[in-house]
């Protein structure tokens, strides 16, 4: 963000930035034993438990069309294999763009091992529950850096666009989502290189820098 902030030239109008490091995750661990519970109440429990996780959480449709959602959603729906459950967390500005449409296709879509999930805030107990990410320009994805877990991203309806994740990911740019996951070593632990599980790291650590100690935060605020 602050390399973001410096190339548009706008950093310096900042009074006093500090940078605070990943909280969020620091509170989820802190309170894992509460947040697994609301996923298991809100999410596990409506879903088989012997199929794979996967989580759909693509962006919204910007001026760059950088979303993938419309792509590839028929796609997700349709030839979702029965071993997987398959979550779609809808970005919010999604839903307002296209309100009509989206809740159309939720009505058509009858399998039980699908979740269509929408003012769902707890983003890391979600990621923490899943087996699979699969997104695109989504900030989610940096997010699940956290997580030493299979990720893919899907080109959005802009090709030429790049993300960062895109060398620590699978990128996929064809219908053949589950072949290609069917196929794939990333969901094998033990089949990760060290190279891209060292990339991981290098651009977690690049993204959200070194945690600040929350006390010493409070200070500084006077809190």
């Amino acid at each position: 963000m602050i390399y973001i902030l410096k190339e548009k030239k706008v950093f310096h109008t900042i009074e006093n930035p500090y940078a605070v490091g990943n909280y969020r995750l620091d509170y989820f661990q802190k309170f894992k034993k509460h947040f697994k519970k609301i996923i298991k109440n809100e999410i596990a429990t409506k879903l088989s438990n012997k199929n794979i996780n996967i989580l759909y959480a693509p962006t919204w449709e910007d001026k760059e069309n950088s979303s993938s959602f419309f792509k590839y959603i028929d796609v997700l729906l349709t030839k979702l294999p029965s071993h997987y459950n398959l979550i779609v967390k809808i970005h919010p500005n999604l839903i307002t763009q296209n309100e009509t449409k989206i809740e159309i296709m939720k009505l058509k879509c009858s399998k039980k091992n699908i979740m269509f999930l929408e003012n769902f805030p707890l983003i890391y107990p979600l990621l923490d529950f899943i087996d699979i990410y699969i997104g695109d320009f989504s900030s989610i994805g940096y997010d699940f850096l956290s997580f030493d877990k299979a990720m893919y991203l899907l080109k959005p309806q802009n090709k030429n666009l790049f993300s960062e994740l895109f060398d620590i990911g699978y990128v996929i740019d064809d219908d053949n989502i589950f072949e290609t996951i069917e196929k794939s070593k990333l969901l094998n632990p033990a089949l990760r290189s060290k190279s891209l599980i060292h990339k991981r790291k290098k651009l977690y650590d690049y993204t959200f820098q070194k945690n600040t100690d929350l006390e010493k935060l409070k200070n500084i605020l006077n809190i």
